[in-house]
C-alpha cells in the first residue's frame, strides 16, 4: 500500500521472514516492518496453504487479492534475508543457482499459456496447487517468463497442498515467503 511506497501499476518483490522469534517484512529489499511472533503460528495446522485470501479452508474468501504474482517461493529452516538486500534480477525459480534449493517447499514459477487454471510446483516436492475461482495465469503483466498469476479481488486465490506440508510453519523454525506482486 501507499505507507510503504507501493503503488498501482508496479511490480513490488515482497518477503517475509521468520527468524526465530521474530517476522520481518521486506519490500523491494527494504525493512518495512519487524514484530515479535515468540512461539506463535501463522499457520492452521489444519489447513491447506492459501495464496491470494486470508481465512481458512471452510472460509477462505475473507480478504482476497486482486493483482499479479509472479515467482511464488517458500523456504523452510532459512531465513534468506536478514538486513536490507539487492532483490532478485532473474527469477527466483533459478534453481542451478539457489544454495538452498533443498529448502525450498514451494517454487511456482507461474508459467505456462495465458487462461490456464493449472500450475506446477517446481520444488523437490511437487506439492498440488488448486485454482479456485477465476483465478487463471494472464500475459498481460509479467515480471518474468510469459506469464503470471491473475487475481482478481472478487472469488480468486490457490490452495497449496495439505496441512502436512506446512508444519515448519508452526514449528517455531526459520522461513522465508517471497514473491513479486503487482496491483
Amino acid at each position: 500500500n501507499a505507507a510503504h511506497g507501493m503503488s498501482a501499476g508496479n511490480w513490488y518483490h515482497v518477503a517475509f521472514v521468520r527468524r526465530s522469534t521474530t517476522v520481518e517484512c521486506f519490500i523491494n529489499g527494504v525493512s518495512v516492518g519487524t514484530g515479535s511472533i515468540g512461539t506463535a503460528t501463522i499457520f492452521k495446522g489444519s489447513e491447506p496453504l492459501l495464496i491470494g485470501t486470508t481465512g481458512n479452508g471452510s472460509s477462505p474468501e475473507l480478504y482476497l487479492a486482486d493483482g499479479h504474482f509472479d515467482d511464488i517461493r517458500v523456504t523452510q529452516g532459512v531465513a534468506r534475508y536478514t538486513n536490507n538486500f539487492t532483490v532478485p534480477s532473474r527469477t527466483l525459480t533459478d534453481y542451478e543457482i539457489d544454495p538452498y534449493y533443498n529448502n525450498v517447499s514451494l517454487l511456482l514459477p507461474l508459467e505456462g499459456t495465458a487462461g490456464d487454471i493449472s500450475t506446477t510446483d517446481k520444488s523437490i516436492y511437487s506439492t498440488p496447487v488448486t485454482f479456485y475461482g477465476t483465478a487463471q495465469l494472464d500475459n498481460s503483466q509479467t515480471k518474468f517468463g510469459n506469464t503470471s498469476l491473475l487475481l482478481d479481488g472478487d472469488s480468486d486465490y490457490l490452495t497449496v497442498g495439505t496441512a502436512s506440508d506446512w508444519t515448519f510453519l508452526h514449528d517455531g523454525i526459520d522461513w522465508t515467503m517471497e514473491c513479486w506482486i503487482r496491483f
